[in-house]
């Protein structure tokens, strides 16, 4: 994958995490890629802190890609 479709599936990832997907159902439609498998492996960790804490970062960088591409 390109970077730019990292950023996107790993978005894609993160929001589905947000709105209640977990375990395979993360990574559906996507092509595998290293980036999507390790989100998803920190996803799924046992401590809930470091879940949190994964997921805030993935939500910033999103938030700040959407802060970018803003229109003015």
């Amino acid at each position: 994958m390109t970077p730019r479709r990292d950023e996107f599936a790993c978005a894609y990832v993160a929001t589905g995490y947000l709105l209640g997907s977990r375990a395979e159902a993360l990574a559906t439609g996507l092509t595998n890629a290293d980036a999507v498998s390790e989100l998803c492996e920190r996803l799924s960790e046992p401590d809930r802190a470091t879940r949190a804490q994964v997921l805030a970062g993935e939500l910033t960088s999103l938030a700040r890609a959407l802060a970018e591409y803003r229109l003015a």
